[in-house]
């Protein structure tokens, strides 16, 4: 979900004070981790809501004969999530990594309790929008998935104007209508691919079951769209509280990751008990409101598969939190951004490798008619995301409104430098 931390540790590179180079460690070696960690998580996700176990609750509620059930457990993965992110404090804590230098940053070297408790605000918002994302993933094919996180640009876009006051570019404009166009075109092609599953298809299917999202109607798709657009809304919030946090308290990117994950665990506390509670409905929409905990960890109980596929997804989301701090150490903000498109394409790719090569009909993706279309989204979402970074220039624009964004981002950066300064003296 969501994971990530990506967007934090790109505001570090961007202020130009992610944590030193480490010597030995090779680049290439945590760009693969990265690169593979990333593209596992989203698939484990999905492979996990549809293994079948044995639990307390029946699979409807007015039919009391079915107990073996699929483990559609949204808050169940972001707890899973949490736990995974929380292991990053004691990665900062007890071997250093990410853990600026005590002299020449000894805010980031170790924050007050007052900082620490300041992250209670975006760790409630990850953990919204993990939820959110989570739940649509529910519905929705994983590539699908993968490409509508790329909306973020949007509402990040939109909201550092509005409250942090930011210009925006030329370039920045017609990057957020290509983002825009994207999103239109991945969410046409995932609600057509749908109907084209439906109706028979073009890979001659007459099982709706044989697509990767094919158990999910048509208006399930589009509220699983929904759920992963507000996702991105609360990533944008949750963006400027964290850059606010990095910029003007001092904390590292990974103790900032680390304590998102101990609040989130925190917050499951009285989550997990309300939301096992709450009344149980056969309406798909229930995910968002009830979801029976202790049914959770008797299915993992009851199927070695789940339990494995389970702690796969932990040790993913741990592996990339880890990876992409050290590509943020060793590599530019260039490569990073490849990789992360990489990321997206990667789990397009498995999605299909799983349907044709190893026949997982319900959790791979067919490719249809309506397959180009999403990967021309694709392309048009990479262009767009490239573009708003800078990383390409779009010809129509000319060099000086480049000159001016730079300009603006170095006299930014001097100005927390000059903050930090005095806050450190303090």
């Amino acid at each position: 979900m969501i994971t990530e931390d990506e967007l934090v540790r790109d505001k570090a590179i961007n202020r130009g004070d992610a944590p030193a180079k480490s010597e030995g460690s090779s680049p290439v070696f945590w760009a693969a981790i990265m690169l593979l960690s990333g593209t596992c998580t989203t698939l484990f996700a999905k492979v996990q809501f549809d293994i079948s176990s044995n639990g307390l609750d029946s699979c409807n509620v007015a039919d009391d004969d079915e107990y073996n059930c699929k483990f559609k457990k949204p808050w169940f993965s972001v707890l899973e999530m949490k736990a995974a992110m929380a292991l990053c404090a004691i990665f900062f804590y007890g071997l250093g990594w990410g853990r600026p230098d005590a002299e020449s940053d000894p805010r980031g070297y170790s924050p007050t309790p007052e900082a620490l408790r300041q992250v209670w605000l975006p760790a409630l918002l990850d953990l919204l929008n993990t939820v959110l994302g989570n739940i649509g993933l529910v519905w929705v094919s994983s590539s699908i998935y993968q490409m509508t996180r790329g909306s973020v640009v949007i509402f990040s876009a939109i909201l550092s104007v509005q409250w942090l006051g930011k210009t925006l570019r030329s370039f920045h404009y017609w990057s957020i209508a290509f983002v825009v166009i994207a999103v239109v075109l991945v969410g046409t092609a995932g609600t057509q691919q749908d109907s084209d599953t439906d109706d028979g298809g073009d890979d001659g299917g007459d099982d709706k079951g044989d697509d990767g999202d094919s158990e999910s109607s048509t208006s399930e798709i589009i509220i699983g769209l929904l759920f992963i657009l507000a996702a991105q809304l609360v990533t944008a919030i949750q963006i400027i509280t964290e850059e606010k946090l990095m910029t003007r308290v001092g904390m590292a990117p990974v103790c900032l990751v680390g304590m998102e994950g101990l609040w989130g665990m925190l917050y499951f506390i009285p989550l997990s008990i309300i939301l096992t509670l709450t009344p149980a409905s056969d309406s798909s929409i229930s995910t968002v409101w009830h979801e029976d905990f202790i049914d959770s960890f008797v299915q993992l109980g009851n199927s070695p598969q789940l339990a494995g596929i389970a702690f796969g997804y932990f040790i993913t989301i741990l592996a990339y939190n880890i990876s992409a701090n050290f590509v943020t150490q060793n590599l530019s903000a260039v490569v990073r951004s490849i990789l992360e498109a990489c990321r997206t394409l990667g789990v397009w790719a498995a999605s299909l490798a799983l349907y044709y090569i190893f026949n997982s009909k319900s959790v791979g993706e067919a490719w249809t008619a309506w397959s180009w279309l999403e990967l021309g989204g694709f392309a048009v979402l990479l262009l767009g995301t490239v573009a708003y970074k800078g990383l390409v220039k779009l010809p129509w624009v000319g060099e000086e409104v480049y000159e001016a964004a730079r300009e603006a981002e170095e006299a930014e950066a001097e100005v927390n430098d000059q903050y930090n300064l005095l806050e450190s003296e303090a």
